[in-house]
């Protein structure tokens, strides 16, 4: 044989192993929903789950969180063996660094969850929740490949060729005990620690019986956009039922959800499914009906806040149903009793007088105060000028009072406590704004002229094209908010370790070492905002982090 013939020979072998070793065109599906049955209860998906792994555990959040001397945080340290969460932390640097988990989890991976069958009823909810957990995942090597190659892990991993149905399964196991099963199907490496939760995935179904099928599922995942990091779609009331042994504390059919990341922003969006029976309609003034409107008070709210919260949920109808209520009634029976006068017997009820807006504001957490009360603001929507002031009036008639004017506004400001204590109010534009100090009052009315919110770059960032319209909205300055934290916790902690009872010292060691190290390395989260509404029985949330990369 020549030598050219020798060495075409071996560029052919090296290009053959080539083709197989390395990634080759897709085959099989590339949704993970086409692979798995219709009654599915919740799936999550993930899109290279090894560089969010691996970029959290290298980020000064992931270094502070391996840091913490978790052992020692435990109520009962001797509970756990020593050197543990060593061990735990070497695992998982073991198991980052290596280039299998790229290789497996590197593309598209899924982790879902089967119903139970009927004898997995008889069986503790967590281990009815290990038995019917599979994970799924489309790696950059062909799966079949790594699949051939798991004969080659070292130790004492025993690995069984097992035929159940017809299908080829792996069973791994070490000293006597099942670890897991694992198949390939349609170019899918699949992982369960129940070869019959395997096995009912062990077939590719047609298209119309899997779970990309269902109209529910369908709709969600699909009214969650593309471009997502992780995204996730769950059956609220079977999860219960089937893993929980009850009903679910919250009315939801169905719930899904998605993950995105951009340059220094992250953004997460869920969908919210009302669960009601079959021609039930929401209750009046409900959240899930509730129609997008203009937020009123955003012009009144002073831009260098630490959090402020609004929404227009306050319908007419669910002030009646409030206050019409066992605890609405006797609420307002004691305010008529203190004050029955002639004018209150005039005055329109309340749920005539307030409207539908509302907003709290924080613009400071002090941190030298013994007791730390934040520094707030209230405004509520009013209808009925004229019905409040005659309640007002009835309410404050035996109470200090001195009026003074803030710009062009009448402020009514209370002498408490020898006059140590001076919240005020006033009402304004349609609004009645309680501050717990003149001096807040005066920041809101003051500042919001000068440094509105809705014009500060933070709040922008994290809720565009939000900031007018919507059913809620919440905005955290967090960095004011981690300072402020910073400055109080310490005293916080010194008062807890002076403390005779081992709980509150436990704490005081909990804040020194574990809160606030995590406080310092979240410097770099900005802000955070949330938005939501709600519309036939569907509540869309979003929320928005901003982060300094």
């Amino acid at each position: 044989m020549g030598r050219r013939t020798v060495i075409v020979i071996v560029l052919l072998a090296l290009s053959g192993i080539a083709v197989w070793l390395f990634p080759r065109p897709r085959t099989g599906p590339a949704d993970p929903a086409t692979l798995l049955p219709p009654d599915t209860v919740a799936l999550i998906e993930w899109r290279d789950l090894a560089a969010t792994a691996r970029r959290l555990h290298e980020s000064p959040l992931g270094r502070q969180l391996t840091a913490i001397p978790w052992q020692e945080m435990l109520p009962d340290p001797t509970l756990v063996p020593p050197g543990t969460t060593t061990r735990f932390h070497q695992d998982l640097e073991q198991v980052l660094a290596s280039p299998l988990l790229a290789e497996i989890f590197g593309q598209d991976s899924a982790l879902a969850l089967l119903p139970p069958a009927a004898a997995d009823r008889q069986l503790s909810p967590p281990a009815r929740l290990e038995k019917n957990l599979l994970l799924l995942a489309r790696t950059r090597t062909r799966a079949s490949l790594l699949h051939s190659l798991a004969p080659l892990l070292p130790g004492d991993l025993q690995i069984n060729e097992e035929q159940h149905q017809g299908c080829s399964l792996r069973r791994y196991s070490r000293n006597g005990t099942d670890l897991c099963y694992t198949s390939v199907v349609g170019g899918w490496l699949l992982v369960s620690r129940s070869a019959d939760t395997l096995l009912r995935c062990s077939r590719l179904p047609p298209a119309r019986h899997s779970l990309s099928a269902r109209d529910d599922f369908r709709v969600g995942m699909q009214a969650l956009g593309e471009a997502w990091g992780l995204r996730g779609h769950a059956d609220v009331p079977r999860l219960w039922r089937d893993f929980f042994d009850g009903e679910s504390p919250a009315p939801l059919r169905h719930l899904s959800l998605a993950c995105f990341r951009q340059p220094g922003r992250h953004r997460l969006l869920l969908r919210l499914e009302r669960n009601s029976p079959p021609g039930e309609a929401a209750a009046p003034g409900s959240p899930w009906e509730r129609p997008a409107s203009d937020n009123r008070t955003l012009t009144r709210i002073p831009g260098g806040l630490i959090a402020y919260a609004w929404s227009n949920w306050l319908s007419p109808a669910l002030w009646e149903l409030w206050f019409t209520s066992s605890a609405g009634e006797a609420f307002t029976q004691q305010l008529d009793d203190r004050n029955r006068t002639d004018a209150v017997r005039a005055a329109p009820p309340w749920s005539r007088i307030l409207g539908e807006q509302a907003a709290l504001l924080i613009t400071d957490l002090p941190g030298s105060a013994v007791l730390p009360v934040p520094q707030m603001g209230f405004m509520v929507e009013v209808r009925d000028h004229q019905g409040l002031e005659q309640r007002l009036a009835a309410m404050l008639h035996d109470v200090p009072l001195q009026r003074e004017s803030i710009g062009e506004v009448a402020v009514q400001v209370f002498h408490l406590a020898g006059g140590l204590v001076q919240p005020a109010y006033t009402l304004h534009d349609n609004f009645l704004i309680l501050a717990d100090s003149r001096q807040q009052m005066e920041e809101i009315l003051r500042t919001s002229r000068e440094s509105p919110l809705a014009d500060q770059a933070d709040f922008q960032a994290v809720l565009p094209g939000r900031e007018k319209s919507g059913s809620l909205a919440l905005f955290l300055r967090l960095n004011k908010l981690h300072a402020s934290l910073r400055r109080l916790l310490p005293q916080v902690a010194a008062i807890l370790a002076q403390q005779e009872g081992p709980e509150a010292r436990r704490w005081a060691r909990r804040i020194e070492v574990v809160i606030l190290p995590l406080l310092e390395v979240l410097g770099p989260f900005r802000a955070q905002g949330l938005s939501g509404r709600g519309d036939h029985g569907i509540f869309t949330l979003e929320t928005a982090l901003l982060v300094e990369e």
